[in-house]
């Protein structure tokens, strides 16, 4: 489970109005921050704007490519302590500005830069909401449920299920996926 600190993909009013209960519900926030990291780790890269150092391994290429997308700003590369100049596009890849190929070496590179989305694309919250819906309405140890004339059957399905605008919003935002 992510730190609570971690930014939602998904705002709590959006959810708590569709389910008619508060957005501060203890059981809604839960549902959220598990939808959210599970979308994290689908992409594999934090999806919300981050400031941040990574250390990566050169490649012996002309390219680097970072595990971030949407680039908005590389402040300054160094390899083993000497700064360089480097040339960036939003999908994390970097080119050095004198042609030279990037080192091979294992954590050599770091790299500060900014990355990462303010605001939350509205198909990444669309699709975070459903699922946090999804979660938030399972109750767990429970397959089935009568009230009156009517029988709720739940099974494994509806925990781990996602649907296709979860599917085309992964796709979509994965490291190396489409733009």
């Amino acid at each position: 489970m992510p730190e609570e600190s971690t930014p939602l993909l998904c705002p709590p009013d959006d959810l708590a109005a569709k389910l008619r209960v508060s957005a501060t519900d203890a059981r809604l926030l839960v549902a959220l921050r598990a939808a959210s990291s599970r979308f994290r780790g689908a992409v594999r890269w934090q999806v919300h704007k981050v400031d941040t150092t990574i250390l990566a391994n050169g490649t012996g290429t002309r390219d680097m490519i970072l595990r971030a997308r949407d680039v908005t700003d590389v402040r300054t590369v160094q390899i083993d302590g000497t700064t360089v100049e480097v040339e960036w596009d939003a999908d994390g890849t970097l080119m050095r500005s004198d042609g030279r190929l990037w080192p091979r070496g294992r954590r050599n590179i770091t790299v500060d830069l900014t990355y990462g989305f303010d605001p939350i694309p509205d198909d990444i919250a669309v699709a975070v909401q459903d699922q946090a819906e999804v979660v938030y309405n399972i109750i767990r140890g429970l397959s089935s449920k009568q009230v009156g004339g009517i029988t709720l059957s739940y099974g494994q399905a509806e925990a781990v299920g996602v649907s296709q605008g979860w599917v085309d919003a992964v796709e979509r935002y994965q490291l190396g996926g489409r733009a």
